[in-house]
């Protein structure tokens, strides 16, 4: 499948938009990409996005009648209500500070760059957004109806997150947590088997997804100090934090993650913590034993006792007679009769 970027949009771009107009139920998306109903809506509206310049846009009216579902590479203008976020979306955490950047500069030069979507094949008419969850939220913060998509093409579940993960990476590195909810998400759905199969497709070694993974065993609170910071953790410091909560009390646990977001303690201290908190390695205590070796003439072996009450004997006698003489003699003294079958 194609994996293009998305370009950046100019105004003629913008302008010449295909505006497609079709009736279906209004969806709305929560930060977790979960639906929310709504009623159900009108077709959508031929209008492009408040402020944006037009050089011969077609409209609903004077367009030829598209056909379901639009080709890849399409660049349309579309209803908020028709868009839902994928489930596999590889960003799962919105903060409000860079959602109102963003609406200051839709507000100033308009949306630049289309969200990457692809069709709804379940829902004529409506779409699943791969990518642009913050403008979104920045269109909606400004109380615009619309958005301007560019259909990818998606064959698969694995497709949907791999796209994600990658318009993603290209701005930044996301967080552990935003990583360890999605991957969550596409074992439960069955979209990969194991976290072997996860490595494969996310290119991440076992070890970085098996690290990555124990941040879920968080504490709630944890995971809410985790979720509200903008920047995130990376996987090495959410392990460090995972391995400290199973021997810290949740305060002193809260007290490290609120450094960790702060800057104030690095991975290399967190560990040193972690350690100091789990005492000193438990070691068995070392058994005492006596060891006697058995030396004459026709007979060797030892006799090894320990402390714990353990005797160990072993003793080879060559003369038969002597050797069935010793035999007979440890019969009796622990009242053993005919020998256990082998």
């Amino acid at each position: 499948m194609s994996k293009s970027r998305v370009p950046a949009v100019n105004a003629s771009m913008i302008g010449s938009t295909v505006v497609l107009a079709r009736k279906g139920e209004a969806r709305q998306v929560d930060s977790y990409g979960t639906h929310l109903a709504k009623p159900a809506g009108a077709s959508v509206a031929p209008s492009l996005p408040a402020g944006t310049p037009s050089f011969g846009a077609e409209t609903a009216a004077s367009a030829p009648s598209l056909a379901w579902p639009p080709a890849p590479g399409s660049v349309l203008t579309v209803k908020i209500s028709a868009c839902h976020e994928t489930r596999y979306n590889a960003r799962r955490k919105y903060h409000p500070s860079v959602i109102k950047e963003r609406a200051t500069s839709i507000a100033k030069d308009g949306q630049k760059v289309p969200a990457a979507a692809c069709p709804d094949r379940d829902r004529p008419g409506e779409y699943i957004l791969i990518d642009g969850g913050y403008r979104v939220r920045a269109l909606q913060h400004l109380g615009r109806e619309e958005i301007v998509i560019r259909i990818d093409d998606v064959k698969s579940d694995k497709d949907l997150y791999r796209l994600s993960r990658m318009y993603n990476k290209e701005r930044d590195n996301g967080s552990a947590l935003d990583d360890a909810l999605v991957w969550q998400q596409l074992l439960d759905d069955g979209v990969v088997a194991d976290q072997a199969e996860l490595s494969v497709l996310t290119g991440e070694d076992k070890a970085v997804i098996s690290r990555t993974m124990s941040i879920l065993k968080l504490p709630e609170a944890a995971l809410d100090a985790l979720g509200d910071h903008q920047a995130g953790i990376g996987s090495y410091a959410a392990y460090e934090l995972y391995l400290l909560s199973r021997v810290a009390p949740p305060e002193e646990l809260m007290r490290t993650v609120e450094k960790v977001l702060a800057n104030e303690i690095t991975t290399r201290e967190l560990g040193a913590l972690r350690k100091r908190l789990e005492g000193p390695a438990h070691r068995k205590p070392r058994e005492v034993s006596r060891m006697y070796k058995i030396r004459g003439t026709g007979h060797e072996g030892f006799l090894k006792d320990w402390d714990n009450g353990k005797v160990a004997f072993e003793v080879k006698v060559d003369d038969p007679r002597k050797r069935a003489e010793l035999i007979e003699e440890l019969k009796q003294r622990f009242g053993l009769e005919a020998p256990e079958q082998q």
